[in-house]
């Protein structure tokens, strides 16, 4: 918004006529027009704003939310990023619809989209890994006390192959089954 000549000739007036060595001229947002206002390093307000819009108090509340959940609950930056989220969405929704700013709309968008891939991102790492039911007790006696992850385990069982023998049936034979090509490991039953 363009400044009209008597507003122009009222700072000049003030800026030539000032005692003031360290005044500082700020402009402060009354309706539409610009008030200006001598501060002698600090700033005060003469006309305070309206309160915002309910989806921007709505925004912040969820982004105080968000950074209030402890740190002790499991999914501690999951449940932050879902309510970042929220937070976004109200701002984009105040920013767009009653404020017209295309900067903050731009920029709560661009913060939006971030928070969907960190949840989508955060969302598979904390799915939990499946594992064969026949492999299960194995996992847990055996490999997950040296701390293989359950994602390692699974990539370990894919690359093998489950074998069932009857009982009586030969598995290896000394001298004829080659070794050193594969690593075994007894299930259920005996040898």
């Amino acid at each position: 918004m363009p400044f009209n000549s008597t507003e122009v000739n009222v700072v000049n007036r003030f800026v030539n006529s000032s005692s003031l060595t360290h005044a500082v001229l700020l402009p402060t947002l009354n309706n539409t027009s610009f008030n200006w206002t001598s501060t002698n390093e600090t700033q005060s307000c003469h006309v305070w704003q309206d309160v915002q819009h309910i989806l921007f108090q709505l925004g912040s509340l969820c982004m105080a939310f968000s950074f209030l959940t402890p740190i002790s609950f499991q999914y501690h930056v999951l449940f932050l990023r879902c309510l970042l989220l929220f937070t976004f969405l109200f701002y984009i929704l105040w920013a767009g619809l009653f404020i017209c700013l295309p900067d903050i709309l731009a920029w709560n968008c661009a913060f939006f989209f971030i928070n969907i891939a960190q949840i989508l991102y955060l969302a598979y790492n904390m799915y939990p890994v499946h594992i064969n039911k026949e492999y299960e007790d194995a996992y847990a006696k055996l490999f997950k006390p040296l701390g293989v992850s359950r994602i390692e385990f699974r990539s370990l069982t894919r690359i093998g192959s489950l074998v069932y023998l009857r009982q009586g049936s030969t598995y290896a034979t000394e001298g004829i089954t080659p070794c050193g090509e594969k690593l075994s490991l007894l299930l259920r039953g005996r040898m």
